[in-house]
């Protein structure tokens, strides 16, 4: 009986394919203001990292970057998110943003990293981690952008590793 409930619970967060090609799935999109100019001079640059754990609390994620201390950020990079779910937040923010799926889970959600930024996307790419979760096989990945942002070029990685424990929630 136990063996049965372990199959069901990693059959339960399965993962139907992984999206292996280093080039996509890519999503992006431009939500920044029209008249928004790029201040000259470099100022302290608010970054935040966010994990909305499968993507299940978008509104969630747009309130808590509706508090004063995040709504400015300059940065957002997001794990475990949905394409759909990106956008939303991206839209709220007025912010760009490359968004890669690492994986199409069995709920028919894409699952994956993004970067979201106030600044120019000047490049990026899709990084595939080495491993594979032994138990659900899940391929993870990191998101590499190059932004330009108050007359600074940066390099901004989002990455979600795990651990093979993990693999047992």
């Amino acid at each position: 009986v136990s063996a049965l409930l372990l199959g069901l619970a990693l059959a339960s967060c399965a993962t139907r394919a992984n999206y292996l090609h280093p080039l996509g799935p890519r999503y992006a999109g431009d939500h920044a203001p029209a008249a928004a100019v790029e201040p000259g001079a470099p100022r302290t640059l608010r970054a935040v990292s966010y994990n909305l754990r499968y993507g299940e609390d978008v509104d969630g994620a747009i309130g808590l970057f509706a508090r004063d201390e995040l709504e400015e950020a300059d940065l957002v990079v997001l794990q475990e998110v949905c394409a759909a779910g990106v956008d939303r937040i991206a839209r709220a923010l007025g912010h760009r943003y490359v968004y890669y799926p690492a994986s199409l889970r069995s709920s028919g959600r894409d699952f994956g990293n993004a970067v979201l930024t106030r600044g120019r996307l000047l490049a990026d790419e899709k990084v595939l981690l080495p491993c594979a979760n032994p138990f659900n096989r899940q391929r993870r990945i990191a998101v590499r952008t190059r932004i330009a942002l108050d007359g600074r070029e940066l390099d901004v990685y989002s990455v979600n590793t795990e651990t093979p424990f993990m693999g047992l929630e």
